[in-house]
């Protein structure tokens, strides 16, 4: 089925290059042939000059489908130009012109997964102590919050069966190991079970009923396979005939043959193995069929998801970056996209496990090293999980060794983490996180809440998720125009403190990796006020016409006030907009909006706030004018008051 789709995309590309229905006004269609020879000789801006009036003429006399063709032309000149929001304008301007013709929906098909995965996303969450009760009824043996750590291991040569190196390679241990049973009327790993049992571990059993559906059966086999699994007496995951929705398994294609034995085996490890949970697995994609092979809420425990990211889509540098993100494959997909739709459609009922995933580091043939691709999408993938997917519970990486595995072996890349430096340290990292569980019955003392409308007052930690094409390379936090905080690596995370703030707007502003804002947000900050700044001088308490205020961290006072209260001299120099104080011989210049105030004559080191007019009075620093002249300066914050006193 894929190959038939990809062979269906692969024609629809080509007619969509081959022109547009010629029976067009004959000045449009000049205009479209000229366009079309611009970008045959390279010069895209010039062909984008004419595709874009294009779309609007072309919709005025009636020509949808060469409008919509229009549109795309230029959604794809942009993408390739690095444009990509305005790219991504163009594509949903075409998919809407498109959607409303009789016989077109399929032609959106490319260019709306490649919107997808341009399209810039960026969402702020709170950081906060895990209180009060699950979303929903906690399924077998589910923890309340938190990922549990897992991952294969006897094809792993940095730990093979000895399970005590996991946390010297990994960073920490795993709560649960991955099995396969591949064969049917074979049992699982008995050698791995034991040590695995000695640990503590769950199992994760990928069982396989290689023989076709038919062999499922209630009978001695299917009886002692549960057996054993009750045995083990901890907690077993049992994959059953995972990836049904693919027509590359053999139990695919009869969705109700499927769904009768999948409850067949759900019912006797009821009655054999209570310590089993049943997980129902398909692949991420095909994504149009996986809702008929579901069997129902009461034999499913969990749900899974099966989803590896390749730098190319199959491993085949010759295929389009279109092909490839309409698969949610290729150098510029999102990793995390591969889960969203199997997750919005169980989330709310059910846990989900990602019971095999993977992020390439090398491609297998042609061999291409794509470890730094691979680091920060393995990065991206076990950061902003928890953010995102927070009933995503449980993450199995398939680390396998494929090195001596010749082309005929079905997997397109190398997954095995400790196989590559850079993967280790993004996963290492990344894992650090107290969201993640290397413990059965540990919950995760963390969890993440959406900023919707407005940051609470009381957040004390922020963090991001961010998809922007071109990568992101930092993360600003501002509030009232002022940074506050920057990031450098995914989550993005900033501590705040809006109780010394009070009230006003958060901005949030991801670069990408040429330094080029790509996205932003702003947030109003629910902070409670603050009490106004007192200023207490020699024991006495000011006033002021104008309440001082504070900006950055520092306090400004109405300049004449408090230079006349230190029997300072204050004049104003209107042309430059200029403090002038002075006493004996000392004379300060303090310029309007200027950060460098001048002494006698001499600059002084930067202010960090200058000087500024508010409410009609000009404001000043009152820590450095005080001491300028010869005060001492004190800051009571739990009253809010500036204390000045004579030396």
């Amino acid at each position: 089925m894929r190959l038939v789709k990809t062979l269906l995309l692969a024609m629809f590309l080509l007619f969509s290059a081959a022109g547009i229905n010629t029976a067009m006004a004959a000045n449009e269609w000049g205009l479209y042939n000229q366009a079309e020879s611009l970008e045959q000789a390279g010069d895209l801006e010039g062909a984008m000059k004419l595709w874009e009036p294009l779309v609007g003429a072309m919709l005025a006399i009636g020509e949808d489908e060469a409008a919509g063709f229009c549109a795309q032309k230029m959604g794809r000149a942009l993408d390739k130009l690095g444009r990509y929001e305005e790219a991504v304008k163009y594509y949903d301007q075409e998919i809407e012109i498109w959607n409303k013709l009789p016989g077109h929906a399929d032609w959106t098909w490319v260019d709306t997964h490649r919107a997808k995965e341009i399209r810039p996303e960026m969402k702020v969450f709170v950081e906060e102590a895990a209180t009060g009760s699950p979303v929903r009824a906690l399924a077998k043996h589910e923890p309340v919050q938190g990922t549990l750590l897992g991952a294969s291991v006897t094809g792993d040569p940095a730990v093979g069966y000895d399970l005590d190196r996991v946390p010297s390679v990994y960073g920490r241990p795993y709560a649960s190991v991955l099995v396969y049973v591949s064969d049917w009327h074979t049992y699982v790993d008995e050698t791995l079970m034991k040590l695995a049992k000695q640990k503590g571990l769950s199992l994760q059993v990928a069982w396989e009923p290689s023989q076709g559906l038919s062999a499922v059966t209630d009978d001695h086999y299917l009886r002692s396979f549960a057996g054993d699994l009750k045995e083990y007496g901890l907690p077993v995951f049992l994959r059953f005939a995972a990836e049904m929705n693919g027509d590359w398994a053999p139990w695919s294609g009869n969705p109700g043959l499927y769904i009768e034995k999948f409850r067949l085996v759900s019912k006797v490890m009821r009655e054999e193995a209570p310590n089993v949970a049943m997980v129902w697995s398909p692949n991420y994609y095909p994504d149009d069929n996986v809702d008929a092979y579901y069997p129902g809420d009461q034999w499913v425990d969990w749900v899974g998801i099966n989803a590896y990211s390749d730098y190319y889509f199959n491993g085949n540098p010759s295929f389009s970056e279109s092909v490839a993100a309409a698969h949610y494959q290729g150098c510029n997909a999102n990793p995390l996209h591969k889960f969203k739709d199997i997750y919005n459609r169980y989330a709310s009922r059910k846990p989900i496990m990602i019971c095999e995933t993977g992020v390439a580091w090398a491609n297998r043939y042609p061999y291409v090293d794509v470890s730094d691709w691979g680091a920060n999408n393995l990065g991206r993938v076990y950061s902003y999980l928890p953010l995102v997917y927070p009933q995503i519970k449980a993450i199995y990486n398939f680390n396998y060794d494929i090195s001596n595995k010749g082309p005929d072996y079905p997997a397109f890349s190398h997954y095995l983490i400790s196989g590559n430096e850079k993967m280790l340290r993004a996963y290492r990292l990344a894992t650090a996180s107290q969201w993640y569980l290397d413990k059965m019955q540990q919950s995760s003392p963390l969890r993440y809440r959406a900023v919707e409308g407005a940051v609470p007052g009381n957040a004390k930690k922020l963090v991001s998720y961010i998809s922007l094409a071109s990568g992101v390379s930092r993360v600003d936090y501002l509030f009232n125009g002022s940074l506050i905080g920057s990031a450098t690596a995914p989550p993005w995370p900033v501590n705040v403190d809006f109780s010394r703030t009070g009230p006003g707007v958060l901005e949030v502003k991801a670069y990408d990796k040429n330094g080029k804002q790509g996205a932003s947000r702003a947030y109003d900050v629910t902070a409670p006020a603050l009490p106004p700044v007192k200023v207490e001088l020699n024991g006495r308490i000011m006033s002021f016409d104008v309440a001082p205020v504070e900006i950055e961290g520092r306090v400004l006072v109405p300049v004449r006030a408090i230079l006349e209260a230190l029997g300072v001299e204050v004049g104003w120099e209107e042309a430059t907009r200029t403090v002038i104080a002075r006493k004996g011989t000392d004379e300060l210049r303090l310029q309007v909006g200027n950060l460098v105030p001048v002494l006698n004559g001499r600059s002084l080191p930067a202010l960090d706030v200058p000087a500024r007019v508010i409410g009609g009075r000009t404001m000043v620093p009152v820590r450095f004018v005080s001491e300028n002249f010869n005060m001492d300066v004190d800051w009571d914050g739990e009253n809010r008051k500036v204390i000045i006193r004579s030396r």
